[in-house]
C-alpha cells in the first residue's frame, strides 16, 4: 500500500506498507516460506532550481521456519539522508544511510545481526534514451557472523561502479 501527499512549497511525503502474507513455517522444495513486513517513510523538499533534500526510513521484519522455533527471525531498520542537485545536463549527489539488524531468534549457530554505515556519491547523465550512472560507496559495517570463518567482525567496503542505464 502507499500512501503520498504533495504538500505545499515543494515538499512532498510518500509512506508504503509491505506484508507478503507468508506462512514461514510452509516448507516446499527443502525451502521455507519467508514472511516479510516493513514500513517505509519518505519526506523530501525539492527546489525550483534542482537541488533536492531527503529523508527515508524503513522498519521491519523476516522469518522463517517452524512455528514451534524460527530458524530466522530478524527485524531490521535503516535510514537514509540524500542530497541530490542538477548541474546543466549533470546531476550530483550524495547519499548517507545507516542499517541495522537485530537477530531475534534463538539459532545460535546462525547470528544475524549486523550494523553499519554508508556513504555513496553519485554523478548521472542523460544520453538521448539512456543515462550515464558513475557511483562511488563506501561501507562501514559490523557483523559477528564474520568470526565464524575467522574474519574480523568489523569491514571496510568500497566501490565504484560506471553504468549505462535504461528505464522502459
Amino acid at each position: 500500500m502507499l500512501l503520498g501527499h504533495e504538500h505545499a512549497e515543494g515538499w512532498r511525503s510518500r509512506l508504503w506498507l509491505y506484508d507478503n502474507f507468508a506462512d514461514p513455517s510452509v516448507l516446499k522444495s527443502g525451502q521455507y516460506a519467508w514472511h516479510t513486513r516493513f514500513a517505509q517513510g519518505r519526506i523530501e523538499r525539492r527546489w525550483a532550481g534542482g537541488t533536492t533534500l531527503a529523508l527515508q526510513a524503513m522498519a521491519g521484519t523476516t522469518a522463517m521456519g517452524p512455528r514451534r522455533q524460527l530458524v530466522v527471525d530478524n527485524g531490521y531498520r535503516a535510514m537514509s539522508l540524500h542530497l541530490d542537485r542538477a548541474a546543466g545536463t549533470w546531476r550530483w549527489g550524495v547519499r548517507l544511510e545507516w542499517f541495522d539488524v537485530s537477530d531475534r531468534d534463538a539459532t545460535a549457530d546462525d547470528p544475524n545481526a549486523e550494523s553499519g554505515r554508508a556513504a555513496v556519491l553519485h554523478l548521472t547523465r542523460p544520453l538521448g534514451a539512456w543515462e550515464s550512472v558513475f557511483e562511488a560507496s563506501r561501507v562501514d559495517s559490523s557483523r559477528e557472523a564474520r568470526t565464524l570463518l575467522d574474519r574480523a567482525r568489523r569491514r571496510i567496503d568500497g566501490s565504484v561502479s560506471i553504468a549505462l542505464r535504461r528505464d522502459f
